[in-house]
């Protein structure tokens, strides 16, 4: 808080520092602020929201919000900003009614919350300048962010519009999170240019994650606080102190393990059974993955078509027939040996036509690809899931390292809190783990090749008795 005595003294109002100048001072649309706790993330988004480097509040229709999941986490960022702001622009005034702070020009910064997706909606036909998010993975899914990305705009070029965001590792949003700003496990920087094609053209974001841990934080890295942080359990110390990104709060697939479960690609033996799984999907991406299994049982996932829209579960809207040709295509050097893809399990609803016209699965027929459809039945989900974890303590599922999509999506995935044996369905890219599912379930068995007998002589007793028995050479494994 600044007293009264220091601001005769002249004394600075607020120093930032060295990580949050770095966030203040970017210049790129969307930039990610965080990593471990402590790192001043609050105070880098109530300072960055006045827009100060390009003189916003003067414009009297600049608008800035800030948004938190529910209401009441408000609260904290509202009291600090009561702290701040008045010392700043002593003609400032907080609304309480409409929780926004109103300047001498018109301007305005608000705080607002955004539960649910359909809360979104009271922003339509809003205009703003600044769209700040703290604790982004919060949000199960990027509709909401993505949506208020529509609504930030400006008509006057000298206010540019910003997104801004702040976060811990965790949350029910990790997954799309860590994706959209490609953080790496470790939660090093990243910087990119991410483009949207339509058609011809190209719509380009620049995106910029910045990392910030307790140490960049003087004011608390000699408070006693890490301290407190090394005494959590070690999934919480390693997100909030040492900012990694390969831990999950509320994961499912507790047990898997990247250096278990995640291997190189190997030439793949001719005689071992193969066949594939899929998830079917338009809007939301489809995942179809090729399985095989060794003499010991282990099955390996070695090849994936995963088809999304370039973001966090978008799909891409292909027809069957464009589906079919890629499938075709991925297997045609198989083929070419003679290997068979059997038993190909697929989502369900596949073979859903409401009453009347031809299914999905009839619509891959005509194009040369055949599906069974997956178990289903009472509780056949969550025997799928279980069935899933088994596999993976027991360390008999395996992914090649190219199978890029399940491994973003998988490891990551969540338990329903109303269901703790199962997946969470509404808010999460789990495609290639439904595919997985359906795949593992499908039975398969081995047969040990049946040798020749040495051939007996003519009209021998050996001989009369092998006229009754059919001896095949058949392959050691089999579906």
């Amino acid at each position: 808080m600044i007293t009264t005595e220091e601001k005769k003294k002249g004394k600075c109002l607020w120093t930032p520092t060295p990580k949050q100048s770095e966030f203040l001072s970017s210049s790129f649309d969307e930039v990610l602020y965080g990593g471990s706790a402590g790192g001043g993330k609050s105070d880098a988004l109530l300072i960055d929201m006045l827009g100060l480097d390009q003189h916003s509040l003067v414009w009297p229709r600049y608008r800035a919000i800030l948004f938190r999941k529910t209401f009441p986490e408000l609260s904290e960022l509202v009291d600090r900003s009561k702290e701040i702001y008045p010392s700043i622009f002593p003609g400032a005034v907080y609304n309480t009614t409409e929780h926004e702070w109103r300047f001498p020009s018109g301007a305005k910064v608000l705080f607002s919350y955004m539960d649910k997706d359909e809360d979104r909606y009271k922003h339509q036909g809003n205009e703003y300048q600044w769209v700040g998010w703290d604790e982004l993975t919060h949000w199960a899914t990027p509709v909401c962010y993505r949506y208020l990305q529509s609504r930030t705009r400006s008509t006057n070029p000298d206010v540019k519009c910003y997104t801004r965001a702040t976060t811990n590792p965790g949350g029910r949003g990790h997954a799309w999170v860590k994706d959209h700003w490609r953080i790496k496990n470790d939660g090093g920087t990243s910087r990119f240019v991410h483009v949207d094609k339509f058609g011809d053209k190209e719509a380009k974001s620049y995106r910029q994650f910045i990392p910030a841990k307790l140490d960049d934080n003087p004011y608390l890295s000699q408070s006693g606080y890490r301290e407190m942080l090394m005494k959590l359990p070690e999934k919480d110390r390693k997100k909030l102190l040492d900012g990694r990104w390969d831990v999950v709060e509320g994961q499912y697939f507790t047990t898997w393990d990247p250096h278990r479960h995640i291997v190189e690609p190997f030439v793949i033996p001719p005689d071992w059974p193969r066949w594939r799984g899929m998830d079917w999907g338009s809007t939301k991406p489809y995942a179809v993955g090729w399985f095989t299994v060794d003499p010991d049982g282990v099955i390996y996932l070695y090849r994936e078509l995963y088809c999304w829209g370039g973001e966090a579960d978008v799909g891409t809207k292909e027809s069957v027939k464009q589906v079919a040709r890629k499938i075709h295509h991925f297997e045609r050097h198989e083929k070419a040996k003679g290997i068979e893809f059997r038993n190909n399990p697929a989502d369900p609803s596949c073979w859903y036509s409401k009453g009347e016209g031809i299914t999905i699965t009839e619509l891959f027929k005509r194009e040369g690809v055949t599906w069974r459809a997956a178990k289903g039945g009472p509780n056949s989900r969550v025997n799928g899931w279980w069935v899933c974890n088994q596999m993976l303590v027991e360390a008999t599922f395996k992914v090649f390292s190219t199978c890029k999509h399940f491994i973003r999506t998988v490891p990551s995935l969540q338990v329903d809190e109303t269901k703790p044996e199962d997946l969470e369905t509404k808010n999460q890219e789990d495609h290639s783990a439904d595919m997985w599912r359906y795949a593992i379930q499908v039975v398969h068995k081995y047969q040990k090749r049946v040798l020749q007998k040495p051939k007996a002589g003519y009209m021998t007793f050996d001989y009369i008795i092998n006229l009754d028995e059919k001896y095949e050479d058949k392959s050691i494994y089999r579906l």
